[in-house]
């Protein structure tokens, strides 16, 4: 059985110091497996960071990544939330073009996995990376966009 979830991204700081990212619901209704919302989400922000592309190494796909920054508002708070994302193939060369700062839309779909690291001692540990696997992208004129400065 499936469910639609319709609502906004939100994270918070959770004992362990790492942000977890959630989905604070606005809709549920009944799904079903052939439903075009199966771990879908769409975003509009603007890019944080410089995108860096780069080649896999077992089968020499083109991958890039960047955050992009999302405006929120629930329940009168409002802020930014930094979300991760991972572009694959056209779409990651796509977005080697732009610069930080740009508004663009992304549609994919949230994956968790986990992620070995060291630490400034260089003690190995693993923690859960929250991001979004973009399958398209999305260009948005920025005379569109009214973001009162926060981009």
């Amino acid at each position: 059985d499936f469910l639609n979830v319709y609502g906004k991204l939100w994270s918070v700081f959770m004992e362990d110091g790492e942000p977890h990212l959630f989905v604070v619901a606005v809709v549920v209704s009944n799904g079903s497996d052939n439903s075009p919302y199966v771990n879908k989400i769409c975003l509009t922000g603007a890019i944080r960071s410089v995108p860096t592309c780069r080649k896999t190494y077992v089968q020499n796909r083109t991958i890039a990544s960047t955050l992009l920054t999302v405006i929120y508002s629930y329940e009168g708070v409002s802020g930014t939330l930094n979300v991760p994302l991972v572009f694959w193939g056209k779409a990651a060369e796509e977005i080697e073009r732009y610069k930080p700062r740009e508004v663009i839309s992304v549609v994919g779909r949230m994956q968790s996995r986990m992620r070995s690291e060291t630490d400034e001692e260089g003690n190995p540990y693993t923690r859960i990376v929250h991001e979004v696997s973009v399958s398209t992208l999305i260009p948005i004129e920025r005379n569109l966009v009214t973001n009162n400065g926060i981009f």
